[in-house]
């Protein structure tokens, strides 16, 4: 589902939704700040957990769709051979049964919980997951990581985040403008 760099422009997504939360990116900095390599940011708990709240928040394809080899029954609906079936991936992870208050920012949620497959999936799921998840997870844990350790920065003005389509996926649209801060 995604491409080569992905996890980059999440990286950006992700930087922004953490300098939004100060309370955050103290923590997250505090924690990454004494990794001297990438195989110590990659373990780092709660930088996984910033990433994976990112991709809760900003899912790299909005939905799955497929088209049905033989009728399948949802419900009480019946859908015949051919028939195209999507799932909302935004809207399972904006589920408030699964996350309370889902459209905060929330990192939190990620720590000492695991989600089922079909509660979040980010890269898409089953036989067709994204071959690049693992690589995409571990560039974006490496850019947010290597950006926590860099001089703070500061956001210039609070633009939304804006997507664009890409073929299948959804990515940011348009740049982040931050300040480095005086000494």
């Amino acid at each position: 589902l995604d491409g080569p760099g992905e996890g980059r422009r999440r990286g950006v997504v992700a930087g922004q939704l953490v300098h939004r939360a100060p309370a955050i990116c103290e923590r997250l900095r505090a924690e990454v700040a004494h990794a001297t390599d990438a195989a110590a940011l990659a373990t780092r708990p709660y930088l996984e957990a910033v990433c994976l709240e990112t991709l809760r928040l900003c899912p790299i394809a909005p939905y799955i769709a497929r088209d049905l080899r033989r009728p399948f029954t949802v419900g009480s609906y019946d859908l015949p051979a051919g028939a195209s079936l999507a799932i909302s991936i935004i809207g399972i992870h904006r589920r408030p049964d699964l996350y309370p208050d889902p459209e905060r920012f929330d990192p939190e949620r990620f720590l000492g919980r695991t989600y089922s497959p079909s509660q979040f999936l980010p890269f898409g799921g089953g036989a067709r997951r994204c071959v690049g998840a693992a690589l995409a997870m571990l560039e974006l844990k490496l850019v947010l990581g290597a950006l926590m350790q860099a001089p703070p920065l500061r956001l210039h003005g609070d633009p939304a985040i804006r997507a664009t389509v890409r073929n299948t996926t959804v990515g940011p649209r348009g740049g982040v403008t931050v300040e480095l801060p005086a000494a």
